[in-house]
Order: C-alpha cells, then structure tokens, then sequence
C-alpha cells in the first residue's frame, strides 16, 4: 500500500502522464549576489551559486522541451543590449560559463532533434531561452501571454526584443491562452496542454511578463507530479518554512557545513532568519514575521524601488501560491537555479518521474540552508548578528 499523502492544492484526476528527463544545460553562474532577487538581506549570505536546469517532457502525442538555459556561443546569439547585459555581470564578479547547447546534449544521448515537437519558454531572459534556431522549423515555440506584444518578433525587426529574430522566424510560435474563466490549479490559471491531465502550463507573472511555469503528472498510481517553475521562484528560501510546512526542530544536511553542527537546530536557523531583525525589515517583506511559519527570504525590491522581478508584487503573489504546492506530498518544486538539488536527483539521460519512490522531496527540502555556511561563521563570532 502507497504511503499515505497530504494534498494541499485541488488537481483534476487522470490516470493519463508524461515522461520527464531533467537536464543539465551545462550552464553555470557563480558568486552572484543573492540580493539580485532576494531579500532581505541575511548577514554573511553574501554570494550564491547556481546553474540552470532544462526539461524534456515525453508523451505519446509529442515531446517537449522546457528552457533552453544560456546559448553556449552567447556572444553572438543575442541582441547586443542582451550581450552587453551580460557581460555586465562579469563586472560585478559574477562567473558565467555555458559549455554546450541543449541541442548538443540532447543529440550526444541520441535525441534527433526532429523529435521535439516544440520549446516553451518559461519567460525570455538571457539564462532561459538558449537558441530555438538549432533545431529545425517543425519544433514550435510556446511562450507566455503577452510575450509577443511586448517583445516582438525579435532583433533587429523589433529593435527592443531580447531575443533573435532567426529564433523565431520561419517557426509556429503560441502564446498560451489564460481567459478570465481558465481552469484554475492552486490559484493559477492553468492550460491543459494535452487535453488529457497529464501537463499543464501555469500563468505564473510577475517576474517577467510572460512567466509560464508547468506541472507534470508523471505517476497515477499513486499520483505525483513535478512543478517546472522557470522563475516563478527564484530560491528555495522563498518557499520554506510557510504555513504548511514550518521548520523543523532540526535540519539534516546531507554535506554538513563545518560553521554549523549537524543537524541544525531550529533555535540556530531562527537567528538566521529576518524575523530576528524587525527592526530591518523592509516594507516587501513586512510578512516575515516568524522564523517557524514565514519563508527566510521574499522577492526583492532595492533601496531605488528597482527589482529583478517586472512586477514584484505579483511576483510575491504567485510566491504565495506555490507555498501549498511545495506542501503537497504529491508535487516536487524544481526551480530553474535550484542547485540543492544536485546530488540527489536522476539527471538526463535518466528519467525523474520515480522521484516520490526515491523521497528526492525530503531529502532536498531544506538543503537550501548549506548556502549560510559564512552566515553561521558570523553568527559564531556574535557580528552582525
């Protein structure tokens, strides 16, 4: 008999699934600062690393690709605004490093790219949209609501885009419909994508107009399911703790940190968390109130009243919501830069969809805390703390 559940969020039944590899794009950003999309600001979490994580998703009608990652030649696949971009990251220390293409990964594991049907984009930031000129005219492009509106047809016809035009040209591009009266799945709009239950698109806005992320039924007996979420989060800390799931009495980490004993105590982690410093804490984040109920971090918005996320927030509000589906049992949260997960999960050529068997889910859920390996050194030293 399956172990019993706990279910936080209504998802219509079908005995209908897809297939889901999780690929590595080769894609790595290291030592950013987490104050680009976080906040506020824990002392002694100063610089972050991440890579980006792409999906291919197998059904008997198609098979689909989910992100793309950097471009490995990005020099010279994006507009020059987006180069110039990029390059700016450097400036401030950031390092980029993109080994190969998605299509070169697929094709050394014997994917034909004639295969895939069709690339969503999660939304069209540099790390995400790689390069859908690669592969050939039959793979469709699916993006978010909005997307082509904004952005056009891509550079140098649409001057502004931050894409190439030779991505989409000669290609069917979609923009998902979200109409007032869609199907509605922990809140958000959702569009069956097969018609038969096992994948759904989820209007997911607010970090970028466009923001798509998609939910994968992968087993149905018992039912489980994998959240791709693009950057409708962009770090575990938004998530957890939260309502559903408080902290714990203590955190196991799986590759201890020698600031911190092992496990980590809840009273530790609390002195960590903002709530500890109300007397720092920004309007954004006003919510985070508790150490065993709110998240340790929020989406950020800077001194200047800039944000990564176009709308920041919406972008809190679609946060709000994933909190019930991070809670469910039933669903596993895979954020495009969620490195926590490395070492724990099947990667491409493998297939993920036996992740609940496996128990990926707990064993990743609060490995997020390693990254405050120097904020427990300051702790232990009493400074800024």
């Amino acid at each position: 008999m399956a172990p019993a559940t706990t279910s936080f969020i209504d998802i219509p039944w079908s005995l209908s699934t897809v297939s889901v590899s999780i690929i590595d794009t080769s894609t790595f950003m290291g030592n950013f600062s987490p104050s680009i999309s976080l906040g506020p600001p824990i002392p002694g979490f100063d610089r972050t690393d991440g890579g980006i994580w792409s999906f291919m998703i197998d059904h008997p009608d198609g098979r689909l690709l989910y992100d793309l990652g950097v471009p490995a030649q990005w020099e010279t696949d994006f507009p020059p605004r987006i180069v110039d971009q990029v390059r700016g990251f450097s400036a401030v220390g950031v390092d980029l490093s993109v080994t190969r293409y998605v299509s070169d990964i697929l094709e050394e594991s014997g994917i034909s790219l004639d295969t895939i049907d069709a690339i969503i984009w999660s939304h069209v930031h540099f790390d995400h949209i790689g390069r859908p000129s690669l592969f050939p005219s039959s793979t469709d492009l699916i993006v978010g609501q909005g997307t082509l509106e904004t952005f056009g047809v891509g550079y140098p016809d649409s001057m502004h885009s931050p894409y190439l035009a030779r991505d989409l040209v000669n290609r069917t591009v979609t923009e998902v419909p979200f109409p007032d009266d869609a199907l509605r799945i922990g809140g958000l709009a959702a569009y069956d994508y097969f018609g038969d239950g096992s994948f759904y698109l989820l209007e997911t806005p607010g970090h970028e107009i466009g923001q798509i992320s998609a939910l994968a039924r992968v087993t149905s007996k018992p039912p489980s399911f994998i959240y791709l979420g693009g950057d409708s989060f962009t770090h575990a800390s938004q998530l957890r703790p939260n309502k559903f799931v408080p902290l714990p009495d203590e955190v196991y980490l799986n590759t201890p940190i020698p600031s911190a004993p092992n496990p980590i105590p809840r009273h530790l982690l609390a002195k960590l968390h903002p709530s500890a410093r109300p007397e720092s804490l920004p309007a954004y984040a006003s919510n985070l109130t508790s150490a065993h109920d709110t998240p340790f971090a929020t989406v950020n918005v800077n001194d200047d009243g800039t944000s990564l996320a176009r709308f920041p927030d919406i972008a809190r509000d679609v946060v709000s919501k994933l909190h019930a589906f991070d809670a469910d049992d039933r669903v596993l949260i895979v954020g495009a830069h969620d490195e926590t997960l490395r070492g724990i999960i099947d990667q491409f050529p493998k297939k993920a969809d036996q992740w609940l068997a496996k128990g990926w889910k707990e064993k990743s859920r609060w490995q997020f805390v390693r990254e405050y390996e120097h904020a427990f050194s300051l702790l232990n030293q009493d400074v800024g703390l």
